[in-house]
């Protein structure tokens, strides 16, 4: 009898998690979906790729920022940022200096399998006049803590290049 209990009381909690699970999937893709209203509302600015001037706007949600930019003083990204990365590319030399720096570089097969697009974007919103706010709210929204794997993702989305070996 209590093994039948121990079992039911497993096969409730497995539930609970799938559902729980199942929630919180369509929480984030409803947060993405926000996300993206969001980004796409704004028109990026015609900027030249060597300009060194921040942008004060980002590019639609169909393009990722660049892992490697940094986002300056004011929460803008670089006008050099506008170029797209697209998801599947091998991570940027900048990424990889920070895993092997953190002692993290045994995850590297981790990341360069992981999709960047989420936190890019996320980070992308953070040039957007509005954007903070409405991430803050977003993540409550989703119950997303910022915790160790998202302030590792965020660190290798907004690290500036490493300087040129000489």
């Amino acid at each position: 009898a209590q093994i039948a209990m121990e079992q039911m009381e497993a096969e409730a909690r497995e539930a609970e998690a799938l559902s729980s699970a199942l929630e919180a999937q369509q929480l984030s893709e409803k947060a993405q979906h926000l996300a993206s209203t969001q980004l796409t509302s704004t028109q990026p600015t015609s900027t030249h790729p060597s300009s060194t001037q921040p942008t004060s706007r980002v590019a639609p949600s169909t393009t990722a920022q660049p892992t490697g930019t940094a986002v300056g003083a004011d929460g803008a990204l670089p006008a050099a940022s506008a170029a797209s990365v697209r998801v599947g590319e091998p991570l940027p030399e900048s990424a990889i200096a920070l895993l092997e720096e953190l002692d993290l570089d045994k995850y590297r097969k981790k990341f360069l399998r992981e999709d960047l697009t989420e936190t890019a974007m996320f980070v992308a919103m953070l040039a957007v006049e509005s954007g903070p706010s409405d991430l803050r709210v977003i993540l409550r929204e989703v119950g997303m803590t910022l915790g160790h794997r998202e302030r590792l993702l965020l660190a290798l989305t907004t690290r500036p290049p490493p300087a040129a070996k000489v």
